[in-house]
């Protein structure tokens, strides 16, 4: 009976250690599991985080871009406004020299009547007395032609710098509305890739098209020639590309002349080398201290 009742007992203890041996397995079993479901969640969370802060940081650089040509078409705006201001001063002045001219020529008329009238009267009058008259005259008319001359120099001016903002404003305009388009496109999402790095070109001073150029020569075209380096061949070239004046070449940038330079196929390097805005500017100056 005491053998049968140790025997009971000793599988009782073997079948209690062998429960516990299970359910320890089973627990490390299941904690493993989660353990391992716990770090792919992990690992695809951190994923998913890094390819929102790239969307974000790619968005971030579309804002940035937009924003750059929202500056850029409020400075084209400032541009064509204050082009147009010019214009309509350049238009003012051109009204005036007008207006002064018609006078002028009124008042030379006037005067030929009076020269007319003289002439008649002058067989009453004594030689000395005649010819003082007349020369007086003479003299008046002579200022009045002077004044009418400058007045017309004054006008080929204005005509010519307002010939030169009427272009500058369509150019700008043109600007302003491709800038528009550019902006009235929406922001499309950006594709993340995040083995692909955008590379800008390197920031820089492109040639610049001068704003000068002219379709036809406004007024009288001057004589190219006069500025050493420039002949025949290269005059032809320069009114093809819309220089006709000094003016045109005296008032040229660094980044104009780059432009204008790179037109000039087998002649590239002449204006810096011969001086050419230099030269224009001199011919410009003697113009106006003679008059002309």
């Amino acid at each position: 009976m005491l053998y049968l009742m140790s025997q009971i007992f000793a599988w009782l203890a073997v079948t209690t250690l062998l429960g516990v041996g299970i359910g320890w397995w089973m627990r490390a079993s299941r904690s493993s599991r989660e353990r391992g479901t716990s770090v792919a969640e992990l690992e695809r969370s951190r994923r998913e985080v890094e390819e929102l802060e790239d969307k974000l940081r790619a968005i971030a650089g579309a804002a940035t871009e937009r924003a750059n040509e929202a500056t850029e078409l409020d400075e084209l705006r400032l541009r064509v406004a204050g082009a147009e201001a010019q214009a309509e001063d350049a238009t003012r002045e051109s009204e005036e020299a007008h207006r002064r001219i018609a006078e002028l020529e009124q008042t030379a008329l006037a005067y030929k009547v009076r020269i007319g009238v003289l002439t008649e009267e002058a067989a009453a009058l004594s030689p000395d007395k005649l010819s003082g008259a007349l020369a007086d005259e003479r003299r008046a008319h002579a200022r009045t032609r002077q004044d009418l001359e400058s007045l017309q120099s004054v006008h080929a001016d204005c005509d010519f710098a307002f010939e030169t903002l009427r272009q500058q404003i369509v150019m700008l305009r043109k600007e302003v509305r491709a800038l528009k388009a550019q902006q009235v496109r929406p922001l499309a999402r950006p594709k993340v890739q995040r083995s692909v790095v955008p590379v800008r070109p390197a920031a820089g001073a492109p040639p610049r098209r001068p704003a000068t150029l002219l379709s036809s020569p406004a007024g009288a075209p001057d004589d190219l020639k006069r500025i050493n380096g420039i002949g025949p061949q290269l005059e032809g070239i320069l009114n093809q590309l819309g220089v006709y004046h000094y003016k045109q070449v005296a008032s040229l940038s660094v980044d104009e002349a780059r432009w204008l330079d790179s037109q000039l196929a087998d002649f590239q390097g002449r204006i810096e080398r011969d001086g050419w805005i230099e030269q224009a500017r001199g011919l410009v100056e003697g113009r106006r201290a003679s008059g002309e």
